[in-house]
């Protein structure tokens, strides 16, 4: 199997969990509390990192991930905060 040299991951504080799940068109389909998803998140973090691949946990700030989109003329969805963490994970570690 193939594992990236790295992951961005987005990230979010629990305080803006529940903007975040507002502020996406595909909101309803993250877990609908904190925990779940910080549970979730823990564990794809520690299975990717297991196979070696670096892992950048990329904080998203609901405003300012929805500003990101619009200068993009994308949706705040799924692929975009991927596509979000991935640029940033890339700039934070000089790729």
């Amino acid at each position: 199997m193939f594992y990236p040299e790295f992951l961005g991951i987005p990230w979010y504080r629990e305080s803006d969990y529940a903007e975040i799940r507002r502020v996406m068109i595909d909101g309803d389909s993250l877990p609908p509390t904190y925990f779940e998803w910080f549970r979730n998140a823990v564990q794809l973090e520690k299975s990717q990192q297991d196979n070696g691949v670096k892992v950048v946990r990329v904080m998203l700030n609901p405003a300012g991930f929805c500003d990101w989109c619009a200068s993009r003329g994308t949706n705040p969805a799924a692929k975009a905060r991927m596509e979000y963490a991935r640029i940033e994970a890339r700039r934070r570690l000089g790729k």
